[in-house]
């Protein structure tokens, strides 16, 4: 049994790399441009070209994804990964397709909770994959989809809506972040978003936040997170 790596990707995808990213993320391929989580896991090999040698990283699974952004910052996506080390020498690196595309900003983002389009200060979406590792990495991973979690924390100014965290229903709410860019259109829909366990904080001399926690849950027999993006083609 190889041994196992784990590591951390930050990138700043565009519309082009975030459909590239997201089989692997969810594990399926999209329906008329509409991804869901699924069972299984993709795999992906991944290559670091070091100069003097090729480090070679197969059947990499990522274990979680959180999409991010904020005031003045573009979407960022983490990507915390395990993966195998393969023992495969290069003699090249293989060509690589690069995209040149922009990536998407968060002025670009929207916000809707209950049917109301809400201002946002940042946001963080995180995709949780629990993978079983045994000890020092000694076997490689599991993947248990049932105890896969979707969490969404985001700031925005109390305002008029401070109202609405009491206005949540305790199954949760419909909620979902929308990004256009161009022709680009990036959507996470989340059904039922629970709400949020944190009241929000007043620190003196700074405009209030209104911090939002919850934990995304799936609506009868459907999923609890639905990612839609579409590019021009």
């Amino acid at each position: 049994m190889p041994a196992l790596a784990l590591g951390t990707l930050v990138l700043y995808p565009d519309s082009r790399e975030v459909g590239w990213l997201l089989p692997w993320i969810l594990g399926g391929e999209p329906t008329n441009d509409v991804y869901q989580p699924c069972e299984r896991l993709s795999q992906r090999v991944i290559g670091i070209d070091r100069v003097d040698r090729i480090d070679v990283f197969d059947c990499c699974l990522v274990r979680r994804a959180t999409f991010d952004a904020g005031l003045g910052r573009a979407l960022r996506l983490t990507l915390d990964v395990v993966g195998g080390i393969d023992t495969t020498e290069l003699e090249s690196f293989p060509d690589v397709e690069y995209s040149t595309g922009h990536p998407f900003r968060f002025n670009d983002c929207t916000f809707s909770l209950l049917g109301e389009i809400c201002p946002l200060i940042d946001f963080a979406l995180t995709i949780d994959n629990p993978l079983i590792v045994g000890p020092f990495c000694s076997n490689f991973p599991r993947f248990s989809p049932s105890d896969r979690t979707v969490t969404l924390s985001c700031q925005s100014p109390v305002g008029s809506y401070g109202a609405l965290p009491s206005a949540l229903p305790l199954a949760g709410a419909s909620t979902s972040i929308a990004f256009l860019r161009g022709s680009d259109q990036l959507i996470f829909d989340l059904p039922n978003w629970q709400p949020p366990v944190n009241g929000p904080s007043t620190p003196a001399r700074q405009t209030p936040l209104m911090q939002w926690n919850g934990v995304a849950r799936a609506a009868d027999s459907g999923p609890d997170l639905v990612v839609t993006l579409s590019q021009i083609r």
